[in-house]
C-alpha cells in the first residue's frame, strides 16, 4: 500500500500523454515526453498487450504503412479503478473506467472507526463491481480530509487492500482531486495551479508544472487557520476556519 504519487515510470508517463491527447502517434507521444522512439515503441507494445492501450488502424495517417504510423488511445473498455472517499458526514464508493468516467456509484453514512467503515465501503465497491459487466478491477484509492475528521490513511489504506486485494493507494482529498484535473486538463501542466476545497472541510492543494501533491507534504491544510468567528473547534479553539465553515 502506497501514498498516492503520481506515476514516473516510462509506462505512466506514456498512458498519461495519449490519455491527455486522447488518440495519439508515437512520434506525438516522443515530441511530448522527451522519449526515444524505440522507448515509445516497447512501452506502447507493453501497454497494448496489458490492456491499457489500443491502437486505432482506422486513424492511420493517409499514406502512411507499418504499425508505428498506427496511433493509439487509452483502451476503456476491459479494466476498472476504484475509489472511496470518506467525508465528515457520507463516504462515497465508486468505480470508474480507466478514462475515469464514473460507471457505478454509491453513498454511505460515515460511521464507525476507521476499519469498520472502510469494510463497508469496500464491500459496497466489490458489489458494484459486479454489477458492471465483464470488467477487471485492477487498483484502488481512498482519500479524504485526514486531519480534518481524524482518521488514518495508513489504517483506511491497509483496510481496503485487505478487503479488495488490490494495489492501494492513499491521499489527501484534495490533492486527488487535483490529480484528476490533471488528466482531463492538460493546460493545467505547465505553470501553477491552486486548489481550493470548502464544504464540510476546507483544504488547498498545489499543481506546479504537472507535479501533483504526493503524501500531504505538499498538501497544505487550512482547517486551523483563524478567522472571525466564534464557532467552537476541536482543537479547543474559536474560529478556526474548518470548524467555521462547517457549521455554515
Amino acid at each position: 500500500m502506497n501514498t498516492f504519487a503520481q506515476d514516473s515510470s516510462t509506462a505512466g508517463i506514456v498512458l498519461r500523454t495519449v490519455l491527455r491527447h486522447g488518440v495519439a502517434f508515437r512520434d506525438q507521444i516522443a515530441e511530448h515526453t522527451g522519449l526515444s522512439a524505440a522507448t515509445i515503441g516497447r512501452q506502447v507494445t507493453s501497454l497494448v498487450q496489458h490492456g491499457l492501450l489500443q491502437e486505432r488502424p482506422d486513424c492511420t495517417r493517409a499514406g502512411h504503412v507499418g504499425r508505428p504510423t498506427i496511433p493509439v488511445e487509452v483502451d476503456d473498455r476491459r479494466l476498472s479503478a476504484a475509489a472511496v472517499h470518506i467525508g465528515r458526514l457520507v463516504t462515497t464508493v465508486a468505480v470508474s473506467d480507466l478514462r475515469g468516467r464514473v460507471l457505478a456509484i454509491a453513498h454511505l453514512p460515515t460511521r464507525g472507526d476507521d476499519r469498520e467503515l472502510v469494510v463497508a465501503a469496500g464491500r459496497r465497491l466489490l458489489g458494484l463491481d459486479a454489477g458492471i459487466g465483464d470488467r477487471r478491477l485492477v487498483t484502488a484509492a481512498v482519500v479524504a480530509p485526514w486531519e480534518a475528521i481524524d482518521r488514518s490513511p495508513i489504517t483506511a489504506g491497509r483496510t481496503l487492500r485487505d478487503v479488495t486485494d488490490l494495489v492501494m493507494a492513499t491521499t489527501d482529498h484534495v490533492a486527488a482531486v487535483a490529480a484528476a484535473d490533471l488528466l482531463s486538463s492538460p493546460d493545467h501542466a505547465q505553470g501553477t495551479t491552486a486548489y481550493v476545497y470548502a464544504r464540510e472541510t476546507v483544504g488547498v492543494a498545489t499543481i506546479h508544472d504537472g507535479v501533483v501533491p504526493s503524501g500531504g507534504r505538499r498538501t497544505g491544510s487550512v482547517t486551523h487557520l483563524p478567522t472571525l468567528s466564534d464557532t467552537p473547534c476541536a482543537c479547543g479553539a474559536r474560529g478556526c476556519l474548518g470548524a467555521t465553515v462547517a457549521a455554515i
